[in-house]
């Protein structure tokens, strides 16, 4: 059976206004009949170890189900090995706070082109798809309870 989910990505206008503390969102979603969350990492990792903690309390109380969105700022498509490997640092980030929030999904956009043509970029993503999954797994962090959803 496939259970399907409903809820927004990111926080919308109250996050625009500051009129909602992260605490709250998991309560309003339930109460607008929404059940799942994207939590938005989209500009960077910038999200407290107990902040983290208390919004996957409040969203496992509610029900809601958790994903994180990586920062827009990856690309698996980069022939510079120091930017791979900052890439590869945001996905390790996100993951550390996925597992204190009880996220299970993190989606990212896995490149873009940087001048390259599309067959070579996607070569590319696709070879350091899969270092990614074997650095991920060496340090710990794919132990089955996340799933990466380029």
């Amino acid at each position: 059976m496939i259970e399907v989910r409903f809820g927004p990505s990111g926080r919308g206008e109250e996050e625009v206004e500051g009129k909602v503390v992260l605490d709250e969102i998991p309560k309003l979603l339930c109460d607008k009949g929404l059940d799942a969350f994207e939590y938005s990492f989209t500009r960077g990792v910038r999200l407290g170890d107990d902040s983290a903690k208390r919004f996957g309390e409040e969203c496992k109380k509610c029900n809601i189900s958790l994903s994180v969105h990586a920062p827009y700022y990856i690309n698996l498509a980069n022939k510079d090995p120091e930017m791979i490997a900052k890439s590869f640092g945001y996905f390790e980030q996100c993951i550390v706070k996925m597992k204190l929030m009880g996220a299970d999904r993190l989606v990212f956009h896995p490149a873009s082109l940087s001048g390259m043509d599309r067959p070579a970029a996607v070569a590319l993503a696709i070879s350091n798809l899969a270092k990614l999954v074997s650095h991920l797994r060496e340090k710990g962090l794919l132990d089955g309870s996340i799933k990466l959803c380029p």
